[in-house]
């Protein structure tokens, strides 16, 4: 399994990605410590995360998650906000890497892992072109 760094899933906060509902097996950083939500109790109240590599568990409410966390979202939640255009993934050059293209763009990321790879090149689009709102999945509007 791979994830974001702790800067990228600040940055991918700050450009609008954001996550839906908690559900279990959701990434968070709570500070710098990567967890994963384990289970959710009490009709939504209370969490459970797990720090990834460590028996440190952490039970913030539902309220507190959105306030002490930041989301760190999976390869695949990060390209279903991709905006139209084709992308893929390979080793370029012995790193991971995304590529992206459509119309008006070809661009290429390179990272430790794949969901950095993607997480930078969602970055460099909604940078690209500010404003910009990408479709959402579920949204109505997506073809």
């Amino acid at each position: 399994m791979s994830n974001v760094s702790y800067q990228t899933a600040i940055e991918l906060k700050e450009s609008g990605l954001l996550h839906s509902t908690p559900q279990p097996g959701m990434m968070f950083y709570l500070g710098n410590t990567l967890c994963m939500l384990c289970c959710i109790r009490h009709g939504g109240v209370g969490m459970e995360l797990q720090a990834v590599g460590s028996s440190e568990k952490y039970y913030p409410g539902k309220e507190q998650l959105s306030i002490i966390s930041t989301f760190a979202p999976s390869l695949e939640y990060i390209t279903a906000h991709f905006p139209p255009g084709e992308w893929s993934l390979d080793i370029w050059d012995g790193r991971h890497s995304c590529k992206f293209e459509n119309e008006e763009t070809i661009l290429r990321t390179q990272a430790d892992n794949f969901a950095e790879a993607a997480a930078l090149v969602y970055l460099s689009l909604k940078q690209n072109a500010p404003g910009q709102t990408f479709v959402q999945p579920g949204d109505a509007k997506q073809e």
